[in-house]
């Protein structure tokens, strides 16, 4: 077996001298174990950065305060995947496909129908005209169930 010199990890310089298990081995194990530990942490601080409003719909208490927010996310979410709503229109300055946000959807939501009433969901009046302002109203669950049997 050959020896080689470890390289450390960022900010350590380790430099003993250690026998090669592997063909491309450059870090003893202790130093192969903390190199890796700290780049899965750069990696994932950079990924939740990088997708804060994701991390934020995930969270329980986030989504509890902005139902609103949610409300647009799952419709484009539907309209997107969904057999049944493919096709239909999005409005384009909610859509984050087409530079939109889903915050100007919630925005426009409580302005113009109000905070969520409890026990109510975001219902398309029209569904021919899709998921776009002046088509959407708060629904209790009962209504909306009667609404779903009869289309």
């Amino acid at each position: 077996m050959r020896t080689f010199v470890c390289i450390g990890y960022s900010g350590h310089k380790c430099e003993k001298t250690v026998q090669q298990n592997g063909s491309a081995q450059q870090r003893c194990t202790e130093c192969a174990k903390q190199s890796n530990r700290l780049s899965h942490a750069v990696t994932n601080a950079a990924w939740r950065n990088a997708n804060r409003e994701y991390t934020r719909r995930e969270s329980r208490g986030w989504r509890k305060a902005n139902p609103e927010h949610l409300s647009v996310y799952n419709f484009h979410y539907a309209i997107k995947y969904r057999r049944t709503h493919k096709g239909m229109d999005f409005f384009p300055e909610w859509n984050p496909d087409k530079g939109g946000s889903y915050k100007a959807g919630a925005v426009w939501i409580i302005e113009n129908l109000g905070p969520r009433p409890n026990g109510a969901s975001l219902h398309m009046i029209d569904r021919d005209q899709g998921f776009v302002p002046d088509n959407l109203m708060w629904l209790v669950s009962k209504k909306a169930r009667k609404l779903r049997v009869h289309q």
